[in-house]
């Protein structure tokens, strides 16, 4: 590479397909693309591109093509003169005689601020000297293209078993492993957008409720935390009808995860959560615990209605969600809350934060606060 010390761009594309002296084997008559790909930064300036061939047992390369500025020109002495020669360093010979065979070469020139910097690629060509037979040249082109669309098919036949339909994220793990959005449905085929965690403890996790920002407001009524609300991507709540209707036909447990402003975290996992019908005003059934930040759910919360501002459900003398502005499975007002307005800074409060107390003993402002249920 010319131009030492500049620091380039100019590269061969992870994902091409031709590697440096590789062969390429080819029958007599047939259409061969040596495709190479090339990456260059926005302030290099393309040169031009050159392609060469040598043929077998010489050692002099002849001059093909070359690209500069925008054109073509192909060397008049060139054996290949039905080439397409394509700006990206491709080369397709078309038709190819057994006197193709050699070794062909492309050179990448840029211009970086007055620094010369190049990109050389060769492969070896091996033309047989005798036409492929027809029928099983066909058969050959034909078994790859099934074996590539049974490849694909299997694929989608995983995932889209034309009659499963995932319910949860741990169905969604069948067929994608990746982080985000994903479509599960209800029992009665109701689609329901999901965030998907398939990281944590092994994946298949659906997450239920997130806090994170501050950027969705959780002082909300009754319907609106029946229904859910906020982007899966960001702050939401799933929806009590939903965790209703997950919950009430399989048997989840819970993971709840936390951060706060002083670069903790922690985790509390419960074996065992279900959520109620609407007739128990949507009851939280939670026990089992396990984790780092202590058990701040089951000894107040389990067997507690949900409560909104607009709707007391709660033990409390005083009404602890329109105190709290924010829906919850209030049993009493000063245990833990992943629903209370959020802060944007460190600090403690004796009410109306997202806290978990049984963690530090104390009710600090969280960070990050993540529920999340999972198929036991």
């Amino acid at each position: 590479m010319e131009g030492v010390g500049v620091s380039s761009a100019l590269q061969w594309t992870s994902d091409d397909r031709l590697q440096n002296g590789q062969t390429v084997t080819v029958c007599t008559g047939r259409n061969v693309t040596l495709d190479w790909t090339y990456d260059t930064d926005p302030a290099e300036h393309l040169v031009d591109v050159e392609w060469y061939y040598k043929a077998p047992g010489n050692t002099t390369e002849t001059l093909l093509a070359t690209y500069a500025n925008q054109q073509l020109v192909v060397s008049p002495t060139a054996r290949q003169q039905d080439a397409v020669f394509v700006p990206n360093a491709g080369l397709r010979l078309l038709h190819v005689p057994p006197d193709y065979s050699g070794v062909y070469t492309v050179k990448v020139k840029v211009d970086l601020h007055g620094s010369v910097i190049s990109l050389r690629r060769s492969v070896v060509l091996d033309v047989s000297d005798l036409a492929c037979n027809e029928t099983e040249y066909e058969i050959s082109e034909l078994k790859a293209r099934v074996q590539k669309l049974e490849s694909k098919f299997e694929l989608f036949t995983n995932w889209q078993d034309f009659s499963f339909k995932p319910e949860t994220c741990a169905d969604v793990q069948r067929y994608s492993v990746k982080n985000g959005p994903h479509t599960v449905y209800m029992k009665d085929g109701t689609p329901v957008s999901v965030y998907c965690d398939h990281t944590t403890e092994s994946g298949g996790w659906t997450v239920i409720q997130r806090r994170c920002d501050g950027s969705v407001e959780f002082n909300r009524n009754w319907f609106q935390y029946v229904d859910g609300f906020g982007p899966v991507t960001g702050e939401f709540w799933i929806g009590l009808d939903i965790l209703h209707h997950m919950t009430s036909e399989r048997s989840f447990q819970l993971r709840v995860e936390m951060a706060d402003f002083r670069n903790n975290s922690g985790f509390a996992e419960y074996q065992t959560f279900s959520v109620g019908h609407w007739t128990t005003g949507y009851m939280l059934h939670v026990s089992g615990y396990n984790g780092t930040a202590g058990d701040c759910l089951s000894p107040k919360n389990n067997n507690q209605a949900f409560s909104t501002p607009d709707r007391d459900n709660d033990m409390a003398t005083a009404h602890c969600a329109n105190i709290d502005k924010a829906g919850w499975w209030y049993g009493y007002c000063t245990r833990a809350n992943g629903n209370a307005p959020y802060k944007f800074h460190d600090g403690e409060s004796s009410y109306g934060v997202i806290s978990w107390p049984c963690w530090f003993g104390d009710h600090r402002f969280l960070k990050t606060f993540e529920m999340k249920i999972r198929p036991v």
